[in-house]
Order: C-alpha cells, then structure tokens, then sequence
C-alpha cells in the first residue's frame, strides 16, 4: 500500500510540472518572453515583454544552443541578473535566469541546470537596450 501511495505521488509530480529540455523548445509555440531586470536595481522590478515573433525567433535559437556547464558554478557570488519567462501558447512556461557571476562569468539556468551561451546573453541586452523596452 505504501508502496502504491509513493507511486502515485511521484507521477502526480511528473504531470504538474513541466521541466523541458532546451534543446526541445518549439519557437513557434513561444507566446512572449517577459524579462525581468534584477541586475541594476534590485528593489525595482523593471520588465519588459516581448512578443514580437522575430525577437522571440532569436530567443529561442540561442536557448537550443545552450551548453552544460561541466562544474557546478558559484550563482550566489554575482553582480545581478535577469529573470525571464518564457510563456507558451498552452499555459505552460519555463524560467530562465541570466546571471553575472564573479567567478564563472555569465551563468544560465534553465529549469534548474546550469548553462553557458554568451550571445543569449547579447541578443537579450540588445533588445532590452532598442526602443522595445517598456520599463
């Protein structure tokens, strides 16, 4: 019986949750990235959305092209980060945090693993820094 309870939890927790690879993210089923600056001014919580499927193309290309780290890197001692959402067009979304690290440079965590993709990193401050901000 105990046995059976377990099974039942752990499967509930499988369906509610939904932890994707990066390699399997669809761009076109992207409805808006929302980002959130955590970086310069920590008690505001500047965001901005895009929905623009062009930028949002450009998200995604550079997501699938993460690359695992090969240690686990130290997040804690950083300068700041971005906080974004992805949301897709079923209702579901995945986190993803851009942090600057003192020690391992630019970090990324995905759905809780730890990332390197520099230009995910430019293509986001470079719209962050076009006319699409909406602080």
């Amino acid at each position: 019986m105990k046995t059976h309870l377990i099974i039942i939890i752990a499967l509930l927790l499988n369906c509610s949750t939904r932890h994707v690879n990066h390699t399997d993210v669809e761009c076109n089923d992207i409805k808006e990235i929302m980002i959130y600056d955590k970086f310069s001014q920590p008690f505001t919580n500047r965001k901005t959305v895009f929905t623009d499927k062009a930028i949002v193309t450009n998200f995604c290309q550079e997501i699938k092209k993460l690359k695992p780290v090969t240690s686990v890197p130290v997040v804690k001692a950083n300068f700041g980060f971005y906080e974004l959402k992805v949301l897709y067009v079923s209702g579901d979304k995945d986190d993803i945090d851009i942090i600057y690290t003192k020690y391992d440079g630019v970090i990324i965590r995905f759905n809780g693993k730890y990332y390197k993709n520099n230009d995910l990193d430019s293509v986001m401050r470079g719209c962050l820094a076009s006319d699409e901000w909406k602080g």
